[in-house]
């Protein structure tokens, strides 16, 4: 038996379980994670009963991880004052941190399972002909679409690894995405500066960051205007309603 923080045999079955079940209409979607399309719309207790393997073995820093980006963006998008999409994405986050620690341990993560398949399946991504979890930075960053994209495919991929520890996955995975660029070289080019934000508005050149972003990322990062500036430059987008007394002229029509 050969043990080793890479394992050639384990690398090949992981990138075919990974190509055949977590790419575009992935099984493991439909059969595992989330059911098929539909089950979204399933009440929380009839959903918990007929796809239990989805959230009885979970890796748990990849639920904190999507959890805290589920409540960071929530609170972007105004919280209860943003609308559904923003109450959605709180209540999401909160499923995982305020869950109910007494239940067994394979359904602590339930409810956050839930949420997250509902939240993706009514997302832009879930507007496509095809689920294309892979395929979550074509979404703006930062989006309900892109982060419950990956957290699909991640969860995929966490759970397709016939390794152990986060070295031996985090080297098998970074040769995956290798190995995937090697079969579609012009593909993973166009991922590659999508994710970088081409943006020169010309076929010649590629300008990875336009003004707005490049004065944003230079000038206002935390690290220049401070951790409390930054949170502060948060918009506020609350609706407010105040009544502003105008004093009448004197005499005449006005």
């Amino acid at each position: 038996m050969t043990v080793g923080l890479v394992n050639p045999d384990n690398f090949e079955s992981m990138y075919g379980n990974v190509t055949g079940t977590c790419m575009t209409n992935g099984s493991y979607y439909t059969e595992v994670l989330c059911g098929p399309r539909g089950s979204e719309s399933l009440s929380y207790n009839v959903w918990k009963t007929r796809y239990p393997r989805g959230y009885q073995i979970f890796d748990i820093d990849l639920v904190q991880s999507y959890a805290s980006e589920m409540l960071q963006r929530g609170e972007q998008l105004g919280g209860a004052a943003g609308g559904q999409t923003g109450q959605m994405a709180i209540a999401t986050g909160e499923a995982w941190f305020y869950r109910d620690q007494t239940l067994p341990a394979n359904e602590q993560a339930a409810k956050f399972h839930y949420m997250m398949c509902r939240m993706w399946r009514e997302s832009d991504a879930g507007a496509l002909a095809d689920e294309s979890p892979q395929m979550h930075s074509k979404f703006a960053s930062g989006s309900i679409a892109s982060i419950t994209s990956s957290w699909a495919f991640e969860t995929c991929k966490r759970f397709k690894h016939e390794v152990f520890g986060d070295i031996s996955r985090a080297i098998h995975n970074f040769a995956l995405e290798v190995a995937m660029c090697f079969e579609d070289p012009v593909e993973c080019k166009k991922e590659f500066e999508h994710c970088l934000g081409s943006c020169a508005g010309d076929s010649t050149s590629t300008l990875h960051y336009d003004f707005a972003t490049m004065i944003a990322i230079s000038d206002l990062n935390p690290d220049v205007v401070g951790t409390d500036g930054f949170d502060a430059a948060h918009a506020n987008c609350t609706v407010k309603t105040g009544v502003v007394e105008v004093e009448l002229f004197e005499g005449g029509d006005s």
